[in-house]
């Protein structure tokens, strides 16, 4: 188990003036020093699942469109791991996994450097690198992050990044709501019969469609 922790001041710092996130593993140091350097002015947005203070992807690309965007940022990527905020669905050897597409838009369209805590220090991704890199260096990050046991923080978030957890909560999302309509048509005697038949027949054709495509 390795513990991934650095001076990430002195890592932010080596990008002198130019854009920078950093990828960086959710665990009790990490968070607490990205909170001081939030407080000290280091760091202008720390970027998470939108709670401790952190915003969401949603709320740090508007702040790009300011008149001083952030140009500092660290991002807690093994937090985004919902269809929102991890969209991107990559493909390794035998494993798939979907990630941010965050970093995509900061170094591709903002002109970000992307450093990522990896198992000893971090690792680079000049501004403009193509998707793949980008891809690579979250993926590699994550891995990373896996070495970290306990200390991981986002550890039992991971399995939502993987496209049976999205099918399997797509399914039961129809199920629950299948049941509702069900459940109103037998209740409710002035519903409209039509269009609860004909969204019952949607509904049962959508669940089979889940089943089939496992």
């Amino acid at each position: 188990m390795t513990s991934m922790h650095f001076d990430i001041a002195t890592a932010l710092q080596s990008a002198a003036s130019e854009p920078v996130s950093m990828l960086l593993a959710s665990t009790p140091v990490n968070v607490e020093q990205a909170r001081d350097m939030s407080n000290k002015g280091q760091v202008d947005a720390g970027v998470a699942d939108g709670t401790g203070g952190a915003v969401s992807p949603r709320v740090l690309l508007d702040r790009l469109d300011n008149p001083q965007p952030p140009q500092r940022i660290v991002i807690f990527t093994d937090q985004l791991c919902c269809p929102v905020t991890a969209p991107v669905l990559v493909s390794r050897g035998h494993q798939r996994r979907y990630l941010s597409g965050l970093e995509l838009v900061l170094n591709g369209i903002h002109g970000f450097k992307l450093l990522a805590q990896a198992r000893s220090g971090y690792t680079e991704t000049a501004p403009a690198a193509k998707a793949e890199q980008v891809l690579a260096a979250i993926w590699e990050h994550l891995d990373a992050c896996a070495d970290l046991g306990d200390a991981w923080l986002a550890k039992e978030l991971q399995n939502r990044r993987t496209p049976e957890w999205r099918g399997e909560t797509a399914r039961r999302q129809i199920r629950l709501f299948h049941s509702s309509i069900l459940h109103l048509g037998a209740t409710h005697a002035n519903a409209d019969r039509t269009h609860l038949d004909n969204l019952n027949r949607q509904l049962t054709e959508a669940r089979t469609k889940c089943i089939s495509s496992d």
